[in-house]
């Protein structure tokens, strides 16, 4: 041939001038051939030959797998020539500037540093695989066709939900226009198709061949091209047929594509299941790009089966270098969970708190530039704690629902997004299935679909909802269980893929001893009560005193919520996990015992300016309830508000009375029956924890003295609620000489330890990279302020004094846990999935008289968004979910399961969207069924969300049971709200209640807040940490270290009155507990920290009962 001379060069040159006047696809065919036929003659060529001098192209080369490839083939094939790669502008990026980014990823540190010249060979090829010609120029085809002998085509859309137009755009159409190309490349030895092995899943049984699909992919394509979208969206489930949702089935499309249209071409097809392949046979690397989501789980799979060949990954080293993403943060555990995750972690990376505008202050203003930071939560955040809730019993329905249920939905939405995801920790409550009497660490079914209840609660009017309520409800006791059951519902339900761990504290009280003994910062739980038994309000208490309480220390409930998080980051099986955080099982302390213990320390630290000397009478009889309480409440009341009327010019005591009246009708059903949780999971990951971890992370509240705990937890609310001084003990105590009145404990409601969580990462986990804490406007409050409020807590005191920098790391995600998305933007969104390896949900509406619609949005739908959100985390590790032991409250006995609830999680957030809430409100009692209450009902929803919808994902839930003040974290005691039993123990301390309705014979389940804090961290750690990805459910009660209602009055009782009132790292043993030094603190605690009376107002507190106390005897 002209021009053709035996000395012109390599065979391809010689090739390409015989061939100059053929057709470029039927001379590519020739020349391949050709080019076979001599290869066969020659010896074996190794891979990195192979590749020697040959130029690749790469679909999909920019993302995660595809970096691995690229990397894989620069190392070990340092003879190849150029690697092309096709890239698109994507979510506002220029595809110069994506470019730049992949030549900057720390992936390639190694070869820039040994190499320095190999990135050279990688070059861009701007393109777009859903265009014609996959948007290449003339001259870029040209450039492909003469240069390129091996293709890898990886580029895919892998949503599962994709809509069937786009997904056969990208997916089928795209490999036909590849194919197209590669027809024409002459030199094209390979072409490498990554399909899944699940294209075929309507089959039981999958070899390596290509099944005719039911329809020619050609007319599928022509079909999609001219059908209207609503139409081709009616359509599409006839279509897809047995196959489950449009990936794979067009992907199964696109291998019928290959074979029909690829004639000639050497192709090979790679089906991967989960992950990628490595070898050296065939092309070097085969890998599949996929989207967020799907991707997210696959790098998740695979990096879980590396760290089981690795050695034992300590819970700090896990958090080092990773972001943590906290919604409720502010909140009582919130703050210990952050001093946690600083104190104890201290290579955190950043800690993003999810800060709502509260009280008139904008969030805006503080955080814009966090806000307006690309992507930041998803490309950052690698653990998701969800604490955000309304925990109110009576919340309306509809908030409930919407924070508590909605809001698990909208961060579950989130999570799905976050690419760097290793764990969501949802804070539930062990009360979510207050409905059974026995309640396993398992997701139940609720007996409505969250969906159907968020949209019930949606569209129905309130008046209406309200109605409906009881009837939704059913047998759980108030709204706040309900929806928290429902936003379990929705993250079983919805968070398929993503590692969810679900933490279950009971009744949170103060800390066993993180940050300090006794820390607290609110009344939840029975704090008002024994505040009140304190100053000598409450003298009567509508409990059992035989049943068993469950309280939990909230540094235990924030330890269980770091080390369900790392527990499921680090292992394979990325299943719901629950973790019921109680201390009933493991440390049992029945009511009886409870007020006991509480009366004790109310007496040994007398409250400021109390009246009567602190006593408690245990009644569970409505009768002789009502009558007592008016003989000794009502009356005394009345005479003292007179006094003060006369004297001062206001009354106030009959007030504070009423409501606690209303607040005993509230917790009636607790205070009255007992239910039996399980913490098999809780008591599992303690003992997959290596011994420093158990002690930096205690989640064992076995060994938990409750004489000890409830002395702290007494001075506890003293210092930090109060705000007394124990300076003031010596006159608290004078005046306790002159008082005598009774008291018994207040049934507890429930509240999320948030301080003592975050309290507890940042101290023990000191390696912790970030947390990201969402944080919503609450009360007319601005996120901007809430924060700061956060920051100023003093939990935090000795992590500013000694680690000042530590707080630097929590982060604020402006959000709200009752919208869609959790309100995040689409930056925050990326933020959390790109970097969040461990989450944390203790979001809730903790109200037991919540309307369910409230109850649905906030529990069940915010756990169901929250599990959108993990699966989105290609990096979590955990997802801890913070449940309830009560949330199976309808079973006598609570195993730690996830009971299937009576109806599902979505039919229950669809009800609430869609009912008018009066009708709901009518609803509600039906729908609850045995449950007492919306919030049990919700809180199980929940767990059967991460039951249904978190498959894939490492997930832990937790259960507390009644959670106290910290045992020991921050300090012994510590508690910052009237929440569970406190408030009465308050009033009993001033002397305003003295009658309770209650069994005292019964046994109450109490556990310290920092003991689920540590739970909840070492849960996560044992998801992340184990292989088996499965759900675990953990009950954090004191079983193991009983009290009863009895006793516990009287040591809150007796530390009243000796504390009067004014105006180990992570443990999670309660088993060793001492009710009586816990109790004292207990008392102390919200003394200090609710009622904020100093300890030198104690001597003036105790002259005061002495007074009472003689004034009673004469």
């Amino acid at each position: 041939m002209k021009g053709v001379t035996a000395n012109s060069g390599s065979p391809e040159n010689l090739l390409v001038a015989s061939a100059a006047k053929l057709d470029l696809k039927l001379k590519g065919h020739f020349i391949r051939q050709i080019m076979d036929l001599a290869n066969e003659c020659n010896d074996y060529v190794s891979v990195p030959e192979f590749y020697t001098g040959r130029s690749v192209f790469i679909t999909g080369g920019t993302g995660f797998l595809g970096k691995v490839l690229i990397e894989k083939l620069l190392r070990l094939c340092p003879g190849i020539r150029n690697i092309y790669l096709l890239i698109r502008p994507k979510r506002g990026q220029k595809a110069k500037d994506r470019f730049s980014d992949l030549l900057g990823a720390p992936i390639f540190d190694k070869l820039r540093r040994e190499h320095p010249n190999s990135l050279n060979k990688l070059i861009p090829i701007y393109g777009d695989i859903s265009l014609e010609m996959l948007g290449l120029s003339k001259d870029d085809q040209a450039l492909l066709c003469r240069y390129v002998s091996v293709v890898f085509h990886l580029a895919a859309t892998v949503k599962f939900d994709e809509k069937l137009k786009l997904s056969v755009t990208i997916n089928t159409l795209g490999t036909k226009r590849l194919i197209e190309l590669c027809h024409k490349m002459i030199f094209l030895k390979a072409l490498v198709h990554v399909s899944t092995a699940f294209c075929n899943s309507d089959r039981s049984e999958v070899s390596e061949v290509i099944y005719p699909p039911p329809y020619d992919a050609n007319d599928i394509i022509s079909l999609v091209k001219w059908l209207p979208e609503d139409l081709l969206d009616n359509l599409t489930p006839s279509l897809i047929g047995k196959r489950p949702n449009t990936y794979t089935f067009t992907k199964a499309l696109a291998e019928h594509v290959l074979s029909n249209e690829a004639n000639n071409l050497p192709i090979t097809i790679v089906r991967p299941s989960v992950g990628w392949l490595d070898n050296y046979y065939g092309p070097t690397l085969s890998i599949i790009l996929q989207d967020l989501k799907l991707k997210g789980h696959f790098i998740r799979q695979a990096m879980d089966l590396a760290n089981e060949c690795n050695d034992y990954v300590s819970v700090p080293e896990f958090y080092t270098s990773r972001s943590v993403f906290i919604t409720g943060g502010t909140g009582f555990l919130g703050k210990v969970l952050i001093e946690k995750l600083l104190g104890s972690c201290p290579g955190i990376r950043n800690i993003y708190l999810l800060i709502r505008p509260k009280r008139g202050q904008k969030a805006k203003d503080r955080f814009s530039d966090l806000l307006e930071a690309p992507a930041l939560l998803c490309r950052n955040v690698s653990v998701v704690f969800h604490l955000a809730a309304t925990v109110k019993f009576d919340e309306k329905l509809k908030l409930s629902v919407t924070i508590n249920t909605l809001g698990t939905k909208r961060i579950v939405e989130l999570c799905h997004k976050m690419i760097f995801l290793k764990a969501l920790v949802h804070v539930s409550t062990a009360f979510c299935n207050s409905d059974r009497s026995e309640v396993s660490e398992v997701i139940y079914p609720p007996h409505y679909d969250s969906n159907d209840i968020i949209s019930l609660v949606k569209w129905l009017p309130e008046d209406l909802l309200d109605d409906l309520t009881p009837s939704l409800i059913g047998k759980r006791p108030n709204t706040y269980t309900f929806t928290k059951a429902l936003a379990e519902h929705v993250l079983s339900n919805e968070a398929n893929n993503l590692p969810i761990t679900i933490v279950r504290p009971s009744v949170v009280l103060s800390s066993l001893n993180e940050p300090v003994p006794g820390w607290l910062d609110n009344y939840y739980g029975p704090t008002l009560s024994i505040i009140l038994q304190g100053m000598g309000l409450v003298r009567v208490m509508l409990i059992d005193k035989s049943i068993r309480s469950d309280f939990i220390p909230v540094d235990i409930v924030a330890n269980l919520m770091i080390v369900s998080a790392w527990r499921q980051a680090t292992t394979t099986n990325k299943n719901v996990i629950v973790y019921n955080c109680i201390s009933g099982k493991d440390n049992p302390l029945d009511l009886g015992r409870f007020i006991q213990l509480c009366t004790s320390n109310l007496r040994k630290y007398p409250l400021e300016n109390s009246f009567y000397y602190p006593y408690g009478l245990a009644i569970y009889k409505q009768p002789l309830y009502s009558i007592s309480t008016y003989l000794l409440q009502t009356i005394p009341t009345g005479i003292v508000d007179v006094i003060c009327l006369l004297t001062k010019g206001k009354r106030k005591y009959g007030k504070i009375l009423k409501k606690y009246h209303i607040g005993v009708e509230k917790l009636r059903f607790f205070s009255t029956r007992q239910l039996e949780f399980q913490n098999e999971n809780v008591r599992e990951l303690r003992d997959v924890l290596s011994t420093t971890d158990q002690k930096l992370f205690n989640i064992d509240v076995s060994q938990m003295s409750w004489e000890d705990y409830l002395e702290n937890y007494v001075l506890g609310f003293r210092t930090y609620l109060l705000k007394q001084s124990t300076d003031s003990l010596p006159k608290s105590r004078q005046r306790l000489q002159r008082y005598l009145f009774h008291f018994f404990v207040h049934e507890p409601l429930f509240y999320e330890a948030n301080f003592v969580l975050i309290e507890k990462l940042l101290r023990s986990c000191p390696g912790i990279g970030n947390i990201y804490l969402l944080i919503r406007p609450k009360r007319g409050q601005e996120v901007k302020d809430r924060f700061s409020d956060l920051l100023g807590a003093p939990i935090f005191d000795k992590r500013r004094q000694e680690h000042p920098n530590s707080l630097n790391k929590l982060i604020p995600i402006y959000g709200d846990i009752s919208l869609e998305v959790l309100g995040l933007s689409k930056d925050d969104q990326a933020l959390l999935c790109r970097n969040v390896s461990v989450v944390f949900h203790l979001a809730a509406t903790v109200k037991f008289d919540e309307k369910l619609k409230l109850s649905v949005t906030i529990n069940t739908l915010g756990t169901k968004r929250l599990i959108e959100l993990c699966h989105k985390m290609i990096f979590l590790k955990a997802l801890v979910h913070v449940s309830t032991a009560f949330c199976n409250s309808d079973r006598s006995e609570v195993s730690e399961v996830i009971y299937p609830p009576p109806y599902d999680a979505n039919d229950i957030i669809s009800l609430v969207k869609w009912l008018p809430e009066d009708l709901l409100d009518n609803l509600t009692p039906s729908l609850i069924g045995k449950r007492p209450n919306t919030y049990t009902f919700t809180k199980a929803l929940a767990e059967h969300v991460l039951s249904n919808e978190a498959t894939d994902l490492p997930v832990a839930i937790v259960r507390p049971s009644i959670t106290l003040s910290s045992l020991n974290e921050p300090v012994p005691g510590w508690l910052d709200n009237y929440y569970g039993p406190t408030g009465t123990t308050v009033l009993q301390g001033m002397g305003l209640v003295r009658v309770i309705l209650i069994d005292k014979s019964k046994r109450v389940d109490f556990i310290p807040v920092d003991i689920v804090a540590n739970l909840m961290i070492v849960s996560a750690w044992r998801q992340a940490t184990m292989a088996d990805k499965s759900l675990v459910v953990y009950n954090c009660v004191s079983r193991e270290n009983p009290l009863d209602w009895g006793r516990f009055v009287s040591l809150s009782t007796k530390y009243l009155r000796k504390y009067p009132l004014d105006q180990k790292l992570f443990n999670i043993d309660v088993s060793r507990m001492s009710w009586e030094d816990y109790l004292e603190n207990y008392v102390l605690g919200f003394r200090t920290y609710l009622l904020k009376q100093s300890t030198d107002s104690l001597p003036k507190s105790r002259q005061r009962l002495q007074m009472y106390a003689s004034l009673f005897f004469h």
